[in-house]
């Protein structure tokens, strides 16, 4: 009967050893599940794919996925087909770290974690930036991409990228468009137009 027993709690010790290695495993991105996704989305200019690749924190702007839009679309242009390459540029220790344009990292890493204190997960990191409008600019109707929105929503963080904003504002007897002119604004880089 004893024998029995320790039988049984071993192997309910075996599965629940074997199941928390199953899930831990699944659970987490490895280095090249990463480089694998992070490629297939470049190639095909997938944002939510690359958006996923993020801490939610970072991705949860409503209008993320036009600034992750314009990063695949830099980088696919200036990796030239050569997406294999984009994994080197982010990781600080890859060999191709300095020979990328600063600004065209929008300061994505790569970044890694322990989950459940045994397997190691990937992940891209970034800072969002704020656009801070002055008191006239609040008293404007501004687009983003044709699309109304609130001034309230500059309060909160924007995902790196390129934004293209238009205004109008409202006089007594005319209304003043800027949709021809515009604004340009690339988050993750040191650069306004």
């Amino acid at each position: 009967m004893n024998r029995k027993r320790e039988l049984i709690i071993g192997s309910i010790i075996l599965v629940c050893i074997v199941v928390f290695f199953i899930i831990g495993k699944s659970t987490t991105t490895s280095y090249e599940e990463l480089e694998k996704e992070l490629i297939s989305s470049i190639e095909t200019k997938n944002t939510a794919e690359f958006l996923s690749l993020f801490d939610n924190s970072k991705t949860n702007s409503e209008y993320a996925s036009i600034g992750a839009k314009s990063i695949l679309e830099n980088w696919d242009s200036e990796l030239d087909s050569n997406t294999a390459l984009i994994m080197g540029i982010l990781d600080p220790k890859g060999t191709y770290y300095a020979e990328f344009s600063a600004d065209d990292k929008y300061n994505i890493s790569i970044k890694q974690n322990k989950h459940w204190l045994f397997f190691n997960n990937y992940y891209l990191d970034t800072n969002v930036g704020k656009i801070n409008l002055d008191k006239s600019a609040k008293s404007e109707t501004i687009y983003l991409e044709g699309k109304k929105i609130a001034s309230s929503q500059f309060e909160e963080p924007f995902f790196p990228g390129v934004y293209e904003f238009s205004a109008s504002k409202k006089f007594e007897y005319a209304t003043i468009k800027d949709i021809q002119n515009g604004c340009r604004i690339k988050i993750g880089q040191k650069m306004i137009e």
